[in-house]
């Protein structure tokens, strides 16, 4: 390359470098930013290798040798952030999307490291919190499906003798005594004659002695009204740790079911309750045909 050409990229070299500058905020950290850095560079290797003058090199190797640290983290958090990605996570959950949005907000003022940290417990309190408040529904049988629903969902009546109630939780210290709580509250809203409070352990799969002790705490509170406890579908799991506890025996003038998984042997819970309701009542005054059974009274 001959002098004159040689000249002619000192203009394009200071017109990068300056550009460089004002975006970097006046520092002119080159290595800050990646379009203006391989400019740069490329235009460096090119006169470095090609021209015979080598007093540019130096100047060059000092404008390129020392990015700014925090310059380089934010850009690096910056290529791995996606905003769309974040706006649907915060659309298909929003402890998600809170976490999220904290971690990236915390890594640009503190480290990485303690970021991640922050995010980690973050969602183990959200996660701690939804397990604290677990949903509890009202079940009932659809005489046209066929099938067990749920009646709050489906605005469908229940059995008056029978509080038939899932819980779509574990049952632990951190969310036993909301459990019983909302349980109580659902059987004081019932004003028919009440005799079962059936509770379905399908999606129970663990229970520890906090949960025990509420559910005996329950069992002696509804036979003070005149209410029995009954429990089906119970896991294996669960009910080893009713039998290591005792709470099995605690059960027997109660009516508890272990294998009552599908629609039959729901049936088949339903049927043995039913031997024990009030048949003048269901022939009377209960206005509903729920199970099989009430025909045979009605």
């Amino acid at each position: 390359m001959d002098r004159r050409n040689f000249l002619s990229l000192v203009p394009m070299g200071l017109a990068t470098l300056a550009a460089t500058r004002v975006a970097a905020g006046g520092h002119g950290r080159l290595g800050t930013f990646e379009g203006a850095s391989n400019h740069v560079t490329t235009g460096t290797a090119e006169v470095a290798t090609e021209a015979p003058e080598t007093a540019a090199k130096p100047a060059v190797a000092k404008t390129v040798a020392t990015p700014s640290p925090p310059a380089v983290v934010i850009s690096a958090v910056l290529i791995l952030f996606h905003p769309r990605q974040v706006f649907v996570l915060w659309k298909q959950n929003r402890n998600d999307g809170v976490v999220a949005v904290t971690v990236f907000v915390l890594a640009l003022v503190t480290k990485p490291d303690y970021a991640l940290l922050i995010g980690v417990m973050i969602s183990l309190i959200l996660f701690l919190w939804k397990t604290m408040h677990p949903r509890i529904v009202r079940e009932t049988r659809d005489p046209e499906r066929e099938l067990f629903v749920n009646a709050d969902l489906f605005r469908k009546p229940s059995c008056p003798q029978i509080l038939h109630l899932r819980s779509d939780n574990v049952i632990y210290f951190a969310n036993a005594e909301y459990t019983i709580n909302h349980i109580m509250k659902r059987v004081n809203e019932v004003e028919t004659p009440l005799q079962f409070v059936l509770l379905d352990f399908q999606a129970i799969s663990f229970i520890d002695m906090t949960g025990i002790e509420e559910l005996r705490s329950l069992k002696e509170e509804l036979e003070s009204r005149g209410i029995r406890l009954a429990l089906m579908a119970i896991h294996r799991p669960v009910m080893d740790t009713f039998e290591s506890s005792g709470f099995v025996h605690d059960l027997r003038n109660s009516c508890y079911f272990e294998k009552t998984w599908d629609n039959e042997h729901r049936g088949s819970a339903i049927a043995a309750l039913f031997e024990h309701l009030d048949q003048d009542y269901c022939r009377e005054s209960c206005p509903h045909r729920l199970f099989e059974q009430c025909d045979t009274v009605k």
